[in-house]
């Protein structure tokens, strides 16, 4: 049985779990637990901190699921979780005062891809391809996050089906359910499938037979709230980092006049009649979404856990972000700014304990996609196996542009297409800095 006990900010809740002893790894990798150190600006979003009888299905899942890999890797875990806004900044700084000491409170870190981009910069994270077990393939990873966000060939953080936070950090489009069977018997899920889910596909949809009082698209103000716009560009197939034959990073050789073709067509979209992209908040705008006044917006798929759509997420299916046209050959799927990833902690004493904290990694988030993302989708979707399959099939698919994950700040999104001016004048100007913090990571690396 576990011992819980409540701690001040930042540091809220720590879990201890005794389990059997072990002959899988020597008595060097088993000095102390296995340390984890976890974050999530959402506390309602832990994946770690979960009572045993607590009456709430995902909770128990996540429960069962850190007794059964202490169980099956024979080791104590020790989990310890900052919650609350400025967590992720919080958590990069204990691990950073850690590295400074020569210390190992924690073997594995799980946390916003931000602060671990940023222990990555500090040589913090151990390289995954050095581990003779780790299968980039598996499906608990994300295969296309794992390829866009290796660095020299090695790879040093990892997501998927193997974290529940890459499913709520999916960024999807949300229709009203009642549009989902087309006229031919067919689905928009097949759509999706035929590759024809497009941003004329989508506005076509929308529109037709649209009520007098709903809109048929909405986004809340381009300037505040950024997330909903941050997916489109990768969907509408534009990328600005890419990787050199060394696999170190490089500024992609783009193209401004498709920039300022995209830019032509998304606002041509945004002028339609029923499309709203303006002064609302997000907030307002999913509430609009939950009481049937828009048909459909974009955002992440865990604001369906939100109060606002509680027993009424069914209502509502979850789709990629469309193509700009039907010739792109792969929706360009993506993850939200605050999807959290897993590492290993180079400060771990020793190849064996480093390579324990691995396999207790690896079987967290194998079991993971196997107890607690059926939990999590049932809750969302119910019995309905095709969208449960999309969904999934999309958070293994996700492909983000390098610079989301080793450059986030320097970003770019769909909300600044709509600032005024070219695009491609933005770009362009964007790219002298684009090139200077691509410079000034690589030497870093080297060091």
């Amino acid at each position: 049985m576990n011992d819980w006990v409540d701690e001040t900010v930042p540091v809220t809740a720590k879990e201890e779990a005794k389990v059997s002893d072990s002959a899988a790894f020597g008595d060097e990798a088993r000095n102390g637990p296995i340390g984890i150190l976890t974050c999530s600006p959402r506390a309602s979003w832990e994946e770690f901190l979960a009572a045993q009888e607590s009456g709430d299905a995902l909770s128990e899942a996540f429960y069962r699921r850190n007794l059964e890999v202490a169980d099956r890797m024979q080791c104590r875990l020790t989990i310890t979780s900052v919650t609350g806004s400025g967590s992720g900044s919080v958590m990069y700084e204990i691990l950073r005062r850690d590295l400074l000491a020569a210390s190992c409170d924690y073997e594995i870190a799980y946390g916003p891809q931000e602060p671990m981009t940023d222990l990555f910069k500090l040589h913090a994270l151990w390289n995954l391809d050095e581990f003779e077990d780790f299968d980039p393939t598996a499906s608990r990873w994300s295969t296309g996050y794992l390829e866009e966000s290796s660095y020299a060939g090695g790879h040093y953080m990892v997501t998927g089906k193997g974290a529940l936070s890459a499913y709520r950090n999916l960024n999807v489009t949300l229709v009203d359910r009642t549009l989902l069977q087309a006229k031919d018997g067919k689905t928009l899920f097949d759509t999706v499938k035929n590759g024809k889910w497009t941003l004329d596909t989508m506005q076509a949809l929308l529109l037709e037979n649209l009520p007098a009082d709903t809109d048929a698209f909405s986004l809340p103000d381009p300037g505040v709230y950024r997330v909903p716009y941050d997916g489109f560009l990768r969907a509408f197939g534009m990328r600005f980092l890419t990787h050199s034959q060394d696999g170190v990073l490089e500024v992609a050789d783009f193209d401004v006049k498709q920039i300022d073709l995209v830019q032509e067509r998304f606002l041509s979209f945004r002028n339609q009649s029923g499309v709203r992209m303006d002064k609302e908040s997000e907030d307002e705008v999913l509430a609009h979404l939950a009481n049937g006044q828009v048909r459909a917006t974009c955002n992440v798929l865990g604001v369906l856990e939100e109060p606002l759509f509680a027993d009424r997420n069914a209502e509502f299916v979850a789709l990629p972000i469309p193509k700009l046209t039907a010739q792109q050959t792969e929706y360009g799927v993506t993850f939200a700014k605050g999807v959290r990833v897993y590492g290993i902690l180079s400060t771990a004493p020793g190849l064996e304990r480093l390579a324990l904290a691995f396999h207790v990694m690896d079987a967290l988030c194998s079991r993971t996609e196997e107890t607690v993302v059926p939990v999590y989708l049932a809750e969302l979707f119910g019995e309905d196996a095709a969208q449960k399959d999309l969904i999934s099939g999309m958070v293994s698919m996700v492909s983000p542009d390098p610079i989301a994950v080793y450059l986030p700040n320097e970003q770019f999104s769909a909300a600044d297409l709509m600032q005024g001016g070219k695009a491609s004048s933005y770009v362009t100007r964007r790219k002298r800095q684009l090139l200077k913090e691509v410079s000034n990571l690589n030497k870093r690396y080297e060091r």
